[in-house]
């Protein structure tokens, strides 16, 4: 995740992933945590054509005001993203 500067983009925070199938067989009932923050999970069929997956933002290098481990950030956007 970046957001964009005068000079390019920066990292601003880290998402981790981690498919469902392959935690549940070995934590039955017990979602992936990280610093005691439990991971959110997406079920299959999801916008990003995975299968069911927990996941964890951190906004690790730029500030957010509503957190460090919510999905999104208020002040972060793709918008000057163009893809080549």
């Amino acid at each position: 995740m970046s957001h964009s500067r005068a000079d390019g983009f920066a990292i601003t925070g880290a998402d981790f992933l981690v498919l469902a199938d392959a935690w549940d067989d070995k934590h039955p009932g017990d979602p992936p945590q990280l610093m005691g923050q439990l991971f959110h999970r997406f079920e299959a069929l999801n916008r990003f054509g995975l299968p069911a997956f927990y996941t964890l933002h951190v906004w690790a290098w730029k500030d957010s005001p509503t957190g460090t481990f919510v999905n999104w950030h208020s002040n972060v956007s793709c918008d000057s993203f163009k893809a080549q």
